[in-house]
């Protein structure tokens, strides 16, 4: 229904496609072309053919591109048809699809392709098209913005018109030009979500409440809740000036954030980090007495726990071993509590009780917290009874490897909330941070395009709750397990690919990609190895196989598992016993272990 009210306040300015066969180009409303209307006929279609590799390039699947051109009347269903079936890599096949659009010579057509191609879904699906899609808007210097009644200058000296609020019924507002903003400006208009306000540098760098909207001001977290995208929980990356992200303004220097006495200012990088001081000097309230000496060396603190055999013996001489540099150069490291082990992330840490700094399998722990799991340990000791590679905390602690904050200290970390502090901070298939999404039910946390299946648009405005698929395959097998019977791989692969085995396949997937660290094998070989061709004639790979789940095109388990087999298989063939060989093995025999344990499968002596 809302679909056809907007229909209905359309300008036209081509006819209404005529019932004969040829196709010609559809009807383009006024205010969806506007962005196109700053250049001419003959430099839209140089800049088209220009970009066509770009453009091809940026669509990395073919969902929902085509399925948009076809419904909106930009490709016959028989070319849509054509397209689908087409068995070449999707940046090939766009490409094909350009040159026949270039060859055609009919502008009305480009026209209509572009802004079907620019809509606000498939910028948010293909990000690289935001870049392209200015080179297409005739924007040639700085524009300006209104901010409290005045026109002010970019930085090209020039005038230009004011931003103007129209009727944007039905749908989001049309994202502004990066050029519609003096960035240069005190104040910058910001919004987040469905929400606009004024961002005021002064107030920003000194980490007050520097975000006004409708007569109320607002700290950046504050103010990405008001926009209703709480769920996202990262500021930095969901209020934006025009295009900018906010992170992306900070690291042009256009926006100041409190000097790195610490880098973790009033606001912290994610919400779920956490890790930033809110005192006024802008670090942690140091510990109240420092660490004792050992009587004989004047080099380093002495930890009372060091034995002839310990590795804190070394700092007996004041030498340094390999192991602890490697403690002290790294982010985070593994540490075990008797039979419980997890990694501790150090810009988490802060003291026993606070700073959710110990992720295990499950969820973020304190020190104290990460002890509990153990019941013989003492909880007074966690500071000795934790250990990493041998060292305890303690030791860790008093060379400087861990910044340990005092009782009063009054940083976010040890006054904010837990609950803020129970999911991880990047993406597990990436390792990058950003916009994600966290799941309600673990610490896991993805980009939409990330996850499998990827998350639908507007998920971030959902107020439904969200579970990733490592959840959704271990609730649907809850009082399965312990009744479950193991069968023969053969009986248990041919099974047809109902709901549930999609579902477990998809999680073996997603496994495949959260344990590929290097990232080999989630594209094309054939498009990054040279000769790889000559010596593979099926190349297979994971961005293939997530493809194929997502089109369903796998109707038994065994179709599944024999593709991701002939990614390893290949990878052998090609790489023998080099580095790549042995990663490829390893992906392998991590890929079999998951899926015996996924399906139920007996395992056999001798099987990988």
């Amino acid at each position: 229904v809302k679909r056809k009210e907007r229909e209905k306040e359309k300008v036209w300015i081509c006819p209404p496609r005529s019932s004969s066969s040829h196709l010609e180009a559809p009807a383009i409303s006024i205010s969806r072309m506007s962005f196109l209307n700053a250049v001419s006929v003959d430099e839209l279609l140089d800049i088209f053919i220009k970009e066509k590799v770009p453009i091809s390039i940026a669509i990395t699947s073919i969902f929902p591109l085509l399925h948009g051109l076809k419904d909106n009347g930009i490709i016959t269903r028989n070319e849509f048809m054509d397209l689908q079936n087409d068995s070449r890599e999707v940046d090939v096949m766009i490409y094909g699809l350009l040159d026949k659009l270039e060859n055609e010579r009919n502008v009305d057509r480009i026209k209509s392709f572009l802004i079907q191609l620019f809509n606000e879904e498939n910028l948010e699906k293909y990000p690289k098209l935001e870049k392209i899609k200015s080179k297409f808007s005739g924007a040639r210097c700085a524009d300006v913005i209104q901010i409290d009644g005045s026109e002010e200058p970019g930085p090209s000296g020039t005038q230009t018109g004011r931003l103007r609020k129209g009727n944007t019924t039905g749908r989001r507002k049309e994202k502004q030009n990066s050029t519609d903003v003096n960035f240069s400006s005190d104040r910058l208009p910001v919004t987040c979500g469905r929400s606009e306000g004024i961002l005021y540098k002064k107030k920003f760098a000194t980490g007050e409440k520097c975000i006004e909207a409708n007569g109320i001001w607002f700290t950046p977290k504050e103010f990405e809740n008001f926009g209703g995208r709480k769920r996202s929980k990262n500021w930095k990356k969901t209020i934006k000036c025009s295009r900018f992200t906010l992170d992306r303004l900070i690291k042009l220097n256009y926006l100041t954030t409190r000097k790195k006495s610490s880098i973790k200012s009033f606001f912290p990088v994610s919400t779920r980090r956490l890790t930033g001081p809110l005192n006024p000097m802008d670090t942690p309230t140091p510990p109240p007495s420092p660490p004792v000496f050992q009587s004989g060396s004047s080099l380093r603190p002495m930890s009372p726990s060091v034995t002839l055999h310990s590795p804190e013996r070394e700092m007996v001489t004041g030498e340094m071993s390999p192991e602890l540099r490697s403690l002290i150069a790294s982010d985070k490291f593994h540490v075990s509590c008797g039979a419980v082990t997890g990694v501790l992330y150090k810009l988490r840490f802060a003291t026993g009780n606070f700073g959710k700094c110990i992720r295990t399998e499950k969820k973020w722990c304190t020190p104290l917290e990460f002890l509990e799991l153990d019941a013989d340990m003492d909880f007074i000791s966690w500071d000795k009874s934790i250990r990493a590679n041998g060292f305890s905390l303690q030791t860790l602690i008093a060379e400087s490897c861990l910044n340990l904050h005092a009782n009063n200290c009054i940083c976010r970390t040890c006054t904010g909330r837990a609950s803020e502090q129970e999911n991880d901070d990047e993406c597990p298939v990436c390792t990058d941070g950003g916009n994600l999404i966290c799941c309600e039910n673990c610490p896991r946390v993805f980009h939409k395009e990330c996850h499998i299946p990827t998350l639908p648009s507007g998920i971030e405005d959902d107020t439904t709750k969200w579970y990733c698929t490592f959840c959704n395959v271990e609730k649907s097998q809850e009082g399965y397990l312990a009744n479950i019977i193991q069968t023969e791989e053969s009986q248990a692969l041919k099974v047809l690919m109902t709901l549930k085995q999609h579902q477990k396949c998809e999680l073996l997937l997603l496994k495949l990609y959260c344990e590929d660290e290097s990232e080999i094998f989630a594209k094309n070989p054939s498009h990054t190895i040279q000769n790889y061709s000559l010596y593979i004639k099926k190349p297979m790979w994971l961005d293939q196989v997530k493809q194929k789940l997502s089109d369903k095109s796998y109707h038994t388990v065994e179709r599944f598992v024999r593709d991701i087999r002939l990614i390893f298989k290949n990878c052998q063939t090609f790489n023998k016993d080099n580095e790549f060989g042995k990663l490829g093995e390893k992906l392998s025999t991590f890929f079999e272990i998951n899926l015996r344990d996924v399906f139920a499968i007996i395992s056999h002596r001798g099987s990988n």
